[in-house]
This record gives structure tokens, sequence and C-alpha cells, in this order.
């Protein structure tokens, strides 16, 4: 509309506004070069972030919407090494559902899979921002609480057995109504422990879960 009024005007090529309407070819140029560059650089913001999502759900257990196994391993070998280099304790907690089985066997698999999704949210609501959980298997869950003594780690594993109970999901099968976790811990104290490997750790808390198991 600019340049149809401007070219009304003698020597329009000395009008303002039809300089403005009609652009030589090198500021066109320049301009969609422009485009182009905002546009590209548009596309890799979009793409590092559906790159960051994707990274996210590998990660990611899709029912528990806790860490997996993967991740676990990931971030483990980060805590030992850390540890071991700024000589700062750990502790891992193994928790497992009691009497799984027998409540899949009950009341089917769907609610199953409700009750870990449940009993996994609690448990992560129980930990510090910078703890972190993990689905390890089945219905086991594993968790890594970095400058966390023994003493420390304890009273948060009582806290989630209790957190847990007080979820009041009905448990026929089980001793006390509801569903409930057994937890065992193993505590890293790099100056003090014999084996600061975390295989080691994490086989000393599954064998603290074990004897949880069998004291009720």
């Amino acid at each position: 509309v600019q340049g149809h009024f401007a070219q009304k005007i003698d020597r329009c090529e000395k009008c303002s506004v039809y300089r403005a309407a009609t652009p030589d070819p090198l500021s066109m140029l320049g301009e969609s070069f422009n485009n182009m560059v905002h546009i590209i650089e548009s596309q890799h913001l979009q793409l590092e972030a559906v790159n960051r999502h994707l990274e996210t759900m590998a990660a990611t257990d899709v029912l528990m919407r806790i860490g997996n196994r993967r991740a676990f391993e990931a971030a483990v070998r980060r805590t030992a090494s850390l540890s071991k280099r700024h000589d700062r304790p750990y502790t891992m907690l193994m928790i497992d559902v009691d009497r799984f089985k027998a409540y899949n066997d009950r009341y089917g698999h769907m609610a199953g899979d409700a009750v870990l999704a449940k009993v996994a949210a609690c448990i992560h609501s129980n930990l510090r921002q910078e703890d972190e959980a993990f689905r390890y298997g089945g219905e086991e869950i594993v968790t890594i609480l970095l400058d966390q003594t023994e003493a420390q780690a304890g009273t948060v594993a009582a806290r989630i057995c209790d957190a847990v109970q007080a979820l009041g999901l009905a448990h026929a099968d089980s001793a006390f109504g509801v569903v409930t976790v057994s937890v065992g811990l193993a505590a890293v104290e790099p100056r003090s422990s014999s084996d600061t490997t975390w295989q080691g750790v994490l086989a000393a808390a599954d064998a603290s879960l074990y004897k949880a198991k069998e004291g009720g």
C-alpha cells in the first residue's frame, strides 16, 4: 500500500516511504539471511529440548516415575566417586514391597501396578531434594542418600516405612492389613568402611533387607 501511494509522487525514488516499501536487493538478501538464521536457531533449540526429553524418558521408569536401573548405575558410580574423592559418606536404602506377589494374585496386576506407583511416589516425597530413588527391579526400589550416615539413614528408612503404611492401601494377605515395605540399608564412611565399592554397598543393603524381611 505504501509503495502504491509512493508511486503517485514525482521522483518517487527519493521518497522515504517508497524506499522503505521497496528495499534494494542487497537489503532483501540480508533480511532473508537473518530470517534463515533465526529459523535455524529456533529449530536447534527445539531439537535440544526434544533430546533432553528423550534422555529423561530413557532414564525414567514408566510405571514408578522414578529413575530406572540404567539411571541408578550412572548415579551410583558418580556418588561413589564423589564420596571417595571428597571423603563424604553416603547410604543406600534397598526397599521392597512386602508380600507383593500375594497382592498381585489377590487383586490383579493392574491394582499391583497402581500400588507400585503410589508407593514410589510416597518414598520419593519422603526424601530430600538431593536424594535419588530408582526402580531396581520388580517391586524393589533403591535410594542413594548423599552425606547421610547410617544413623541418619535409619531415621529416613523408618519414616518411609511409616509413611507407606499410613497410605492405608488394603492388603488382605499382609499381617498389618495394609501394604507395607521393608528396608535394608548400608552406609559408606570412607575413612572407616572396609568395602567402599558401590557394588559392595549394594550387596550389604540387599543382605540387610533380607534380614528385615526375616524379622517381619
